[in-house]
């Protein structure tokens, strides 16, 4: 089974992972010529997929990949926010209370003697 799909419609991440959900049952061969995508389909046993099941496949894949987009720089700005809050700020007037003095053996001490 061969399929075409238009370049300039389909971003090739999405008929990548459209190819890759039918390989446990095809084997897959992709290609691009004179602006279309085309996929070869050959079955390991007696699976058959009508070009419908693909295209359902694809538009599915093609819409995740376009949530993604256009929720990147949101997804970015909660993590950079995420990471920020974590951030110790460095006091500038310690007092001589807030001091403690820590020795270095107390530091390499064996926690399990």
């Amino acid at each position: 089974m061969i399929f075409k799909y238009k370049t300039e419609i389909y971003p090739k991440t999405s008929l990548i992972k459209a190819a890759y959900h039918f390989t446990d049952n095809f084997y897959v061969h992709l290609d691009e010529r004179d602006g279309y995508f085309i996929v070869t389909l050959e079955p390991k046993s007696n699976v058959d997929i009508s070009e419908k099941e693909f295209n359902n496949e694809l538009l599915a894949q093609v819409t995740r990949y376009e949530i993604f987009e256009q929720t990147k720089e949101l997804r970015e700005i909660s993590l950079a926010r995420a990471l920020a809050s974590t951030v110790i700020e460095k006091r500038e007037n310690i007092s001589d209370d807030d001091k403690t003095d820590v020795s270095e053996a107390d530091i390499l001490k064996n926690w399990f003697e």
